[in-house]
């Protein structure tokens, strides 16, 4: 649990200066999106203040109560992990609701694109972790943080900020 902690928080400090250069970088290549990427505009504060919500107090509450309850904790994660699968299935079905219009033009490149972006990332975090000999149960949290750890977190980024897309 502490690497995959640690890499969360990594991650989400990183999140504010990476986020707007990856837009930026990854934007600027196609010539189409250039008028999109002049509109964008993100409220940094605005994500701060999701972060810690989102991110930041469930976190400390678990270690809190992880430190300070650990029969608790124990019991309590043994309800919140499938809850917490179930809430992650919810809020993907209520994205694909959302956007059933792009769902239903772009469903085959939309599948693709996502499938190898997660299985790149699960593949790369995994076979590097091991790679450098990192043992196995710290592999498979790199695995999980490289592949889709923040999968729910950036699905809440992109209905917060990017409403127009």
């Amino acid at each position: 649990p502490a690497l995959s902690v640690s890499m969360s928080a990594i991650s989400t400090l990183t999140s504010f200066v990476m986020t707007p250069l990856n837009l930026h970088f990854w934007g600027s290549l196609n010539p189409s999106t250039a008028t999109l990427l002049r509109a964008v505009n993100i409220d940094i504060l605005l994500i701060f203040q999701t972060v810690i919500i989102v991110l930041v107090i469930p976190t400390l509450l678990g270690m809190w109560f992880a430190w300070r309850k650990p029969v608790l904790a124990q019991k309590m994660h043994t309800i919140l992990q499938p809850l917490s699968i179930l809430l992650l299935a919810a809020l993907i079905l209520l994205a694909t609701i959302k956007n059933w219009h792009v769902f239903v033009n772009d469903v085959g490149l939309v599948f693709v694109l996502v499938a190898i972006e997660n299985a790149a990332g699960l593949l790369l975090g995994y076979g590097l972790a091991r790679l450098v000999r990192i043992p196995v149960r710290d592999a498979k949290a790199v695995c999980f943080e490289c592949g889709i750890h923040n999968t729910a977190f950036g699905l809440i980024l992109v209905f917060q900020f990017f409403d127009a897309l």
